[in-house]
């Protein structure tokens, strides 16, 4: 009989346990943007699939190719059953000459969530001739970041120039990109896109502010 009561109430532990692990899963965090978030080659060579590796979070990459702040709120706005996830927002690139538009895009997407478990990434410039230092798209990417950092504070990571201060001072394209203010050569597939280098620095970065994402 005591042998008994001790293989229920061990099978009652074991299906408490099994309850508890559905019931408490690791948090899952939504990764929204354009193709700097979907990434190219491998999902582990993502920032979302780096950023999953680095923390305790599951991380739902919902990047799309070449989409515009404006149809990733689109996107966000459709994802009702999202919004009580923590979000991490890197938009504004493909549309960034409309900086008044993208800033509008961000905020609305802020607004739907409710809760205030969200990161904003800054926009990065590309190795373009008008997006180097001094040059227009370089100032307007700037500017815009310099304003979102105001909007959003603590919430904010200005990832653009923490990317260009990891650039490689053997290198000679490395050092050219450095006194362009532009992410490293080392980091990128192309003149623009991170290799599964710089999505590594991206996704430490972001790692140093999971608290404000998890707890």
């Amino acid at each position: 009989m005591k042998s008994f009561v001790y293989v229920l109430l061990c099978t009652f532990l074991v299906l408490l346990g099994c309850s508890k692990m559905i019931d408490d899963p690791k948090p899952k965090i939504i990764a929204w943007g354009d193709s700097l978030t979907k990434g190219q080659g491998e999902v582990k060579s993502t920032y979302p699939g780096i950023l999953q590796q680095l923390s305790s979070a599951r991380i739902v990459n919902e990047g799309v190719n070449g989409q515009t702040s404006t149809e990733i709120s689109a996107r966000m706005a459709d994802a009702k059953d999202l919004y009580k996830y923590p979000v991490i927002i890197w938009a504004g690139r493909n549309n960034y000459k409309r900086p008044e538009q993208v800033k509008a895009d961000i905020s609305d997407m802020v607004s739907k969530l409710g809760h205030t478990h969200y990161l904003i990434l800054g926009i990065l410039n590309g190795d373009k001739l008008s997006e180097r230092k001094g040059e227009t798209g370089y100032n307007t990417i700037t500017k815009l970041n310099a304003d979102l950092a105001i909007i959003y504070g603590e919430h904010f990571i200005d990832i653009r120039p923490y990317l260009v201060s990891q650039y490689n001072p053997q290198s000679d394209a490395d050092l050219k990109n450095f006194n362009d203010d532009v992410p490293p050569v080392s980091l990128r597939n192309d003149d623009l896109h991170l290799n599964s280098g710089g999505n590594k620095w991206v996704a430490e970065k972001i790692n140093g502010k999971i608290g404000l994402l998890i707890n």
